[in-house]
């Protein structure tokens, strides 16, 4: 008897039918990515036509007091999965270590951290893991940490104001940053040349995400690009074809230019860029 009709011709129609298509079940996502290129038959070949899936491991040093502290090895190493839909461009990434990230505020302006007296970003060289490599990009007003709890691979970062107030910030200290970020890429590009998509995200106070009251950013440079950058890329190609004399980016600011919405900052001419230092 039939349970149910469906858009494909070739679907199963029956109870029998559909119990005798196979279905091998799985621990965990981290063990469906272990066994991801060997799943067998059209429904494999399905999966595989819709999503591609990454697992792989990525690591920090992490030294022996913040080891210590949240109950993890030295010689550090996380198992991370990426999950994207080919065609919709939907990802999510997948690292139990994760669960032990702290969490040290929630009120959006209240510092559990008694001003960076309790502050592990305050104490970057003691309580923030260095990565392989390189160790750390160090600027006059920033300074760069391999992210501890990562949600990226091979590379996750993230890049402290040198000072704690995270909205309490100088143009200088704002260009340490950038620049901090752009030479990681660089370190990190060198040591695994085929993450060639580089993320660089501020997430400030809890409303962005952020579990640390002190300023900081995250740095990423992955093999999958980030959805929402392809996105933007197709945006902006799609544009070129439509109107070839101009540019999207720069017409997005002059769109929001033409209601108000542009703010317009004059800023000197920059300095020479500090020499970045590396912690080995």
């Amino acid at each position: 008897m039939p349970i149910g009709r469906y858009c494909c011709d070739h679907a199963p129609r029956t109870a029998r039918s559909m119990a005798q298509m196979t279905t091998q079940h799985f621990r965990s996502l981290f063990d469906i990515a272990h066994h991801f290129q060997a799943l067998q038959g059209p429904r494999g070949a399905a999966l595989r036509r819709i999503f591609k899936c990454t697992g792989k491991n990525a690591k920090c040093l992490v030294g022996e007091e913040l080891s210590a502290k949240y109950n993890v090895k030295q010689d550090n190493e996380q198992f991370l999965v990426s999950v994207t839909n080919r065609y919709t461009l939907e990802q999510t990434w997948f690292n139990e270590s994760r669960t032990q990230k702290p969490q040290t505020f929630k009120q959006e302006f209240k510092d559990p951290t008694e001003g960076g007296k309790r502050c592990d970003f305050c104490c970057w060289d003691t309580f923030t893991a260095a990565d392989l490599g390189f160790g750390r990009i160090e600027l006059p007003h920033a300074v760069t940490g391999s992210n501890l709890f990562k949600y990226a691979e091979p590379s996750h970062g993230i890049v402290l104001f040198k000072h704690h107030e995270p909205l309490e910030f100088s143009q200088s200290a704002l260009s340490d940053v950038l620049d901090a970020s752009w030479l990681w890429f660089q370190a990190n590009h060198q040591i695994y040349p085929h993450a060639t998509d580089p993320f660089f995200l501020w997430n400030c106070l809890p409303k962005a995400g952020a579990s640390q009251y002190h300023g900081h950013a995250q740095v990423m440079l992955t093999e999958v690009p980030v959805p929402n950058i392809v996105r933007l890329q197709q945006a902006s190609q799609a544009y070129k074809q439509q109107h070839p004399s101009s540019c999207y980016y720069a017409d997005l600011l002059r769109a929001h230019a033409a209601v108000g919405l542009l703010r317009q900052l004059s800023i000197p001419a920059k300095q020479p860029a500090a020499a970045a230092t590396a912690a080995r």
